[in-house]
Parts: structure tokens; C-alpha cells; sequence
């Protein structure tokens, strides 16, 4: 079969398409492209299935100039393809690669390219759902992006998926409310599901979200599990949990824009204990040829098992949280640490979680006391942190 040949701009993302006859489980048709750079560095990708018997290989080049590649599979029409991807400077100024930690100064971040980065994160959990109903478009999901960028802020907290708060809310049952969302990444349905296939209209439907953060330079942190909303997923460990994971780490792990977050509060509510959480992040770590960075919102995992993550997260409501964060801080000098979720929740439309504190100036002061301290925090507004989702604030 003939080669292949593309152009694209450095640190975006172009997919490799190829056909080939699904197999009983084609999640399980193993597809892996080799790509060698032009000074002869190599990533090895692992490919995923898209639906009607076509393969990807999602590519994002970390450097100008003529790159190969050569695919291995145990698919005979999937295997020993080649081409080649023609890279060209990056053009859009908002894009910098991948996100990593300060060369100079591990408590920081920075940009692959070099470009400082001040993490400014806003929670919006639901953010994959505003649109999911909408197989053509994504106005609202713009439209929220937008208005956080326009903001200033360039980290959003996210769920790949999450079903419904576990609490009452102010605005259920109104147009903001986006749980139970419209589609679900399993077959069948999140009260019936069939954990043995994944529906890849979801993905595809996610692929747009991703995209569009990358398009406006927002890191997308996102929570690969969360326990306490709801979610039917698959037995911990079982064959069908390491088809999710490794699906969600193959098709996202070329945009530059990506942090994997094992799980939302990932040893609470008496699911999952410390070996899996591990498991997880070892099994990320391994699949990922681009290296994301990977944190657990978990402070007692991050403060045991510092050999898997990049960054320390933590949720602290202390109301001395000044203390608290620089106490964290002095502990664990050599990685940057973010406060995931202190407390705060400002006040909205609707009343949906007020956890300590919902006036907005205590609020902005409770952020503020976690940046003096030398670390990271988190912004959350009660209508959009969770399923009630005021998406033109």
C-alpha cells in the first residue's frame, strides 16, 4: 500500500487514518506507530478505533521538519504502513507544547517551548456535556471557553465523564442542568451498561472540547475517574477498566494541552484504595509516549507515592489556609502543588453546593492565600463547577 505524506503546524494534532476488518473486540486490535524525528528522536504511539473499521493514530510533532513513521500491528492490514508528516512552525500564538515543570525552578511550571505558565485553574466538571447532544456543534461548550480564557484563566478542571451530584440542587430540571448527560462513553446506558465495548460517539463528541481548549491555549486537567457522581463504571482492574483507560490515554495524549488526573478525590467515599490509584497512574505512565504530567487529587496518596506524580494536589477547607499551603509547600520543595478544591464556592444564580464559603470576596481571598504561599488554587463558581452549568455567564 502506497505511503503517506501530511503538513502540520508544530504541537497540533493530525490523524493518521487506516482500514482495516474489526476484529471481534477491535478495542483490542493492538496499533502502534513509531514516528522518528529529524534529529532521530522517536515516539511510540499507540493507535485506537474509531468506529466502522477505521484506526487512528492521533501524531502531534514536538519539532520542526520531516518526520517518519512505520506502524506495527497484529492486524495484517493495519501493519508496516509508512508515511511521512512534513512539520511547520506553529502559527497559532496561544499554543507553546506541552505542559512540564520549570527547568530552573521545580515548585513552577512552564511550556514545552519554554514559555512561563502560572497555573489559574477553573473547576467545570461537566464541561464535556454542554454540547454532547449536539452531533454538529459546540456553541455553548465556545462560549464558556471564552469567557474563562477571556478571564484569564488557562487550566479548567474536568471530568472525561460524570453522571450527577449526589446532592439537591438549586436549578435542576432546568436547561442548565446537564446531568444524566446525553451520551455515555460505555455501550448501553449508565443504569444498563455494557463496560465491554465503549461508544466512540462519545469520543468523538469529547474530541471537540479537547480541541477547542488546545485551540485557545487551556490546559485541560482531566479526571480520569471520579467515585462520588454517580458513574457506573466497570470492576476496578478488570479487563474492561484497562480498555477505558488505555482508549482515553491513546486518543488524547497527543494534544499538548493535556494533564492526566487519575481520580477526583481518589481515595475517598471507600472505593479505591492506594494500590489501585498506583496501578492507574503506572498504567498512564506507560502508554503515554508524550509524557503528560500526572497528579491524583489525593494529598495522602501524593504525600506516599511521590515516584507517580509530577505535581502534589490537595484539597485543604482549612480556614488558617495560608498556614496549611505553606507548611505543604516547604514539605515537598522539588514539585509544584495546587489546591484542587479549598472550600470556596462562589455564590450564583442558583444555590448548588456552598460547602465553607460562598461569599465571593472570602472566595477570591481563599485563592489568594494559596498563591502567597507559594502555591497553586482553584477557582469554583456554583453554576458551573457541576452539572448546573450556566454556560453565558
Amino acid at each position: 500500500m502506497a505511503s503517506t505524506s501530511i503538513t502540520i503546524q508544530n504541537r497540533h494534532c493530525c490523524d493518521l487514518s487506516f482500514r482495516g476488518n474489526a476484529a471481534a473486540n477491535p478495542f483490542k486490535a493492538g496499533l502502534k506507530a513509531t514516528f522518528t524525528g529529524p534529529e532521530r528522536q522517536q515516539l511510540a504511539i499507540p493507535g485506537f478505533y474509531n468506529g466502522n473499521g477505521e484506526w487512528l493514530v492521533r501524531f502531534s510533532p514536538t519539532s520542526e521538519g520531516d518526520w517518519s513513521y512505520l506502524t506495527s500491528s497484529d492486524l495484517p492490514e493495519l501493519d508496516a504502513r509508512d508515511g511521512t508528516v512534513q512539520c511547520t512552525k506553529n502559527q497559532n500564538p496561544n499554543i507553546h507544547g506541552r505542559l512540564i515543570i520549570n527547568r530552573t525552578n521545580p515548585r513552577h511550571f512552564q511550556h514545552e517551548d519554554g514559555t512561563a505558565y502560572f497555573l489559574v485553574a477553573h473547576e467545570l466538571d461537566w464541561l464535556f456535556a454542554l454540547d454532547l447532544d449536539n452531533s454538529t456543534d459546540i456553541p455553548k461548550t465556545r462560549m464558556l471557553i471564552d469567557t474563562v480564557a477571556g478571564n484569564g484563566f488557562n487550566h479548567v478542571i474536568m471530568n472525561v465523564y460524570a453522571h450527577e451530584t449526589p446532592w439537591e440542587e438549586e436549578g435542576s430540571g432546568t436547561e442548565h442542568d446537564y446531568g444524566a448527560p446525553a451520551l455515555f462513553p460505555f455501550g448501553g446506558t449508565n443504569d444498563k451498561p455494557d463496560h465491554s465495548t465503549l461508544n466512540i460517539e462519545f469520543f468523538k463528541r469529547f474530541d471537540r472540547v479537547i480541541a477547542y481548549l488546545h485551540k485557545k491555549g487551556v490546559i485541560a486537567h482531566l479526571m480520569l475517574y471520579v467515585w462520588n457522581k454517580k458513574v457506573n463504571w466497570p470492576e476496578k482492574g478488570s479487563e474492561a477498566d484497562n480498555q477505558y483507560l488505555d482508549y482515553v490515554v491513546a486518543r488524547y495524549q497527543a494534544y499538548s494541552n493535556i494533564v492526566w488526573d487519575i481520580s477526583k478525590e481518589a481515595l475517598s467515599y471507600d472505593y479505591a484504595g492506594e494500590d489501585y490509584i498506583r496501578n492507574r497512574a503506572m498504567r498512564v505512565r506507560a502508554r503515554d509516549a508524550y509524557k503528560q504530567l500526572i497528579t491524583v487529587h489525593d494529598s495522602g496518596y501524593c504525600r506516599k507515592h511521590t515516584d507517580t506524580i509530577d505535581f502534589f494536589s490537595i484539597q485543604s477547607w482549612q480556614s488558617s489556609l495560608y498556614a496549611a499551603m505553606r507548611e505543604i509547600r516547604e514539605r515537598y520543595p522539588d514539585m509544584p502543588v495546587l489546591n484542587i478544591e479549598h472550600g470556596g464556592y462562589e455564590e450564583g444564580p442558583y444555590q448548588t453546593f456552598t460547602g465553607d464559603y460562598s461569599d465571593p470576596i472570602v472566595c477570591l481571598a481563599r485563592n489568594y492565600e494559596c498563591i502567597f504561599a507559594g502555591t497553586y488554587s482553584t477557582y469554583y463558581w456554583q453554576c458551573a463547577a457541576w452539572d448546573i452549568v450556566i454556560h453565558n455567564i
